[in-house]
């Protein structure tokens, strides 16, 4: 299956809190990656043996993109520390509306899916719509099957 890049502008009530959650993806791959160049190799890795605020389905991202990172050292010898603030979910564990789009994040300690305001193009929320009937059943609309999450 091709993967499909759909442009999502969000406009969260409270940026903060993205922000900090970007920081704390960076730090994690940086902490990963640092312990694999010192180490000579990549450790097997759980979630359970990070210690970070991200959802375990974030923080396995994490992982991933450490060790990838780390592919990166053993080729050019050197190795890079990131610093753009970045959080990326996966297609398993956020839901799109026209308004809306809604991925996990630690709320008070416990993971919880939020909604934040968001804003689609016409074009890309209907390839969200083709590619949904493609895969689902061919009665319905993707927005018509996510999970819409309320934002108030």
């Amino acid at each position: 299956m091709q993967a499909l890049t759909v442009k999502i502008r969000l406009f969260p009530d409270q940026p903060n809190v993205l922000r900090q959650l970007g920081k704390e993806y960076i730090r994690v791959v940086n902490h990963l990656t640092e312990n694999a160049e010192q180490l000579g190799m990549f450790p097997k890795v759980t979630t359970k043996d990070v210690e970070t605020t991200l959802p375990s389905a974030v923080c396995n991202q994490a992982i991933r993109d450490a060790k990838s990172v780390f592919r990166k050292i053993k080729k050019l010898g050197a190795r890079p520390i990131l610093k753009k603030p970045v959080y990326l979910v996966n297609n398993q564990n956020y839901t799109v509306s026209e308004n809306t789009v809604a991925f996990p994040i630690v709320v008070d300690g416990k993971t919880k899916k939020t909604a934040f305001h968001a804003m689609t193009t016409k074009r890309d929320m209907e390839l969200l719509n083709s590619i949904f009937l493609e895969t689902a059943d061919k009665t319905s609309t993707y927005e018509e099957n996510t999970n819409n999450v309320d934002v108030n």
